[in-house]
């Protein structure tokens, strides 16, 4: 099994089909019990890291291992238990978008999150994601290079996310994309 019986009830929880994990390439944090093998995908080259992963392997969590045309280009990990704790990591900070590769023209719905993405995905939106869940200049300009007709801003349901959203949707109107 990829994932332990809290990793699984925590997907369960948040409605997202092992199958559609599977899929993804998702796996469990729990799965690595040493931490060696953590730096294979990465996940020890960031100075936080570390303190994500202190107690994370045995607490357990979802990595999303991100491709970019095939190659592995980062990993992220969301803790299955975020009370008081950092909830995702990225092994690498400063990545590409997660989902550019088959989008050209066309219309294009962005979230915070991968999770957001993926689901969206299943249901046929062509959706894309910074996988560190906070867009930046140059991922906002990776898009505006796949010249989409339109945008859609798929905003989580908090302050934050609201508020994100409206400077998105001031930015995009600059650029002349509704």
């Amino acid at each position: 099994g990829k994932y332990s019986n809290d990793e699984k009830e925590f997907l369960i929880r948040r409605k997202i089909p092992i199958e559609v994990c599977d899929k993804w390439g998702f796996l469990g944090l729990s799965n690595f019990k040493n931490r060696e093998h953590l730096k294979i995908i990465g996940a020890t080259c960031h100075p936080i890291l570390k303190e994500f992963l202190k107690d994370g392997i045995d607490e357990g969590g979802i990595v999303q291992p991100l491709f970019e045309n095939g190659n592995l280009v980062n990993c992220s990990i969301r803790r299955i238990s975020d009370v008081g704790k950092l909830k995702y990591t990225l092994a690498v900070p400063d990545i590409p978008v997660w989902g550019l590769d088959d989008i050209e023209n066309e219309e294009v719905w962005i979230c915070e999150g991968l999770f957001d993405m993926i689901c969206l995905r299943e249901m046929g939106v062509k959706a894309i994601s910074p996988s560190s869940a906070m867009w930046s200049g140059p991922q906002l300009y990776q898009l505006i290079e796949k010249k989409p007709k339109n945008i859609v801003i798929f905003c989580d349901n908090d302050r934050v996310g609201f508020k994100t959203g409206i400077i998105m949707q001031k930015f995009f109107n600059l650029m002349n994309i509704p």
